[in-house]
């Protein structure tokens, strides 16, 4: 019989999601926001090319 290569891959991906359940949801909230701010300030530099 072959050893699959991907338990350790397998391992990691529970250990991640066991480490996100112990996350508070506030630091998500947190992340998304600060990456909607930085879209917000990209899309006005954009626009300000645009008018330039």
């Amino acid at each position: 019989m072959i050893q699959p290569i991907f338990p350790p891959a397998v391992q990691t991906i529970t250990m991640a999601s066991r480490l996100n359940a112990r996350i508070p949801r506030q630091i998500m909230w947190q992340t998304i926001h600060r990456m909607s701010i930085r879209h917000q300030l990209h899309l006005r530099k954009l626009r300000e090319k645009g008018i330039s």
